[in-house]
């Protein structure tokens, strides 16, 4: 800190979040706050900080927040680190996905002017959340320069930092640090012998496909395989997965709600095999490292992060989320060779550890003092 004044270690300032404002209101409050430049100016002037960390609540107090942040940065001298979490930099839809098609798009990445998302309509609520995210991706690329007022990005996967240059960013001012995950070291306990069953959870949305999980493991039932399927989450698509599954709900395949993390870990340690089958681009999903930690199988489809991560613990199956019957026969394969992975899998489980909050936050502090 610049001040020698003695400060309590935290200390919070409210900014007005565009979810507090009611009515029409939140269309100016979404994209720009007056409010919050004052605000911003004062908590500046308080604390004169020397870094300031930014993640994703910035969407919620709008580019206004940059706006004063850049305009101040030479007069306080600090140094702006930001940590992504989507895509929002290059898709004003965040996750490179049309909710409309249930497809993935990369219309926008690398374009200046965000413009296919008027056209598009690929914002879940509907064309006019379209037009408003759009109009918020000019402010912040165009208008306010979002990208020039920030040192360093940090990003957890580097199909997100590819994302990035993409948009122009130059590689050294992004620095990849996988998010961490808070997760009971198991290894001494872990057995994986006796298991059975085949495990998704998570948020039950469109984007994550588990309609074409409950569509695939109907097929592989019809062809005498010996397991059951169990979806464990909530979500808006619940009742479609019903649907898809009404024959075979409540005896082959289970609709568990959320569990608390060690419910959660002591059924997945029954389990054999865990798929992610989501047609976005997932950036860093944390849930393929926990089921990995807990002895379970991954598949997964290529898109985004979750690939990477097979690919660093070494141990998994993967699929085009785009080619319905090749999900079936990767995740019989899976199943039928389960026994075979176990030593990758002993492995892969002793490397969660480099996924740590100690280790995260180690590398974070790293940034901040260089």
């Amino acid at each position: 800190m610049h001040s020698d004044r003695a400060r309590p270690p935290v200390e919070h300032y409210k900014l007005n979040a565009k979810s507090e404002v009611k009515g029409i209101g939140k269309i100016p409050a979404y994209l720009f706050s007056h409010k919050n430049i004052k605000m911003m100016r004062y908590i500046l002037k308080e604390i004169k900080p020397d870094i300031i960390h930014i993640h994703n609540v910035i969407s919620e107090m709008s580019s206004s927040v940059i706006h004063v942040l850049r305009k101040l940065k030479s007069k306080y001298g600090y140094k702006i680190i930001h940590t992504l979490h989507d895509f929002f930099l290059g898709c004003p839809n965040y996750y490179l996905y049309n909710f409309r098609t249930h497809r993935v798009c990369y219309k926008c990445i690398g374009k200046k002017v965000k413009s296919p998302i008027f056209f598009s309509n690929c914002e879940k609520r509907g064309l006019a959340y379209a037009i408003m995210k759009g109009l918020n991706s000019i402010i912040y690329n165009n208008i306010v320069r979002y990208k020039d007022a920030i040192d360093i990005f940090i990003t957890p996967s580097e199909v997100l930092k590819r994302g990035m240059v993409r948009e122009g960013i130059p590689p050294e001012k992004i620095k990849v640090i996988p998010n961490p995950v808070v997760i009971e070291d198991m290894t001494e306990r872990l057995r994986f012998t006796n298991r059975k069953g085949i495990v998704y959870f998570g948020r039950i949305s469109k984007e994550k496909n588990i309609g074409l999980l409950v569509e695939n493991f109907i097929e592989l039932i019809k062809e005498g395989i010996d397991e059951d399927l169990f979806i464990i989450g909530k979500g808006e698509d619940i009742k479609t997965i019903e649907e898809i599954g009404k024959d075979y709900i409540n005896k082959r395949i289970k609709i568990l709600p959320f569990m608390k993390r060690d419910e959660l870990h002591k059924n997945l340690k029954k389990m054999k095999v865990f798929v992610l089958p989501s047609s976005c681009v997932e950036n860093f999903p944390l849930s393929v490292i926990e089921a990995i930690s807990v002895g379970l199988l991954p598949v997964v489809t290529y898109l985004g992060g979750a690939r990477e991560i097979v690919d660093y613990f070494g141990v998994g199956y993967i699929f085009d989320p785009y080619k319905k019957a090749q999900l079936k026969d990767v995740l019989k394969r899976a199943i039928n060779e389960y026994e075979i992975n176990i030593p990758l899998l002993k492995k892969a489980v002793t490397k969660y550890k480099d996924f740590t909050l100690r280790k995260y936050i180690k590398k974070v502090v790293e940034l901040y003092l260089h």
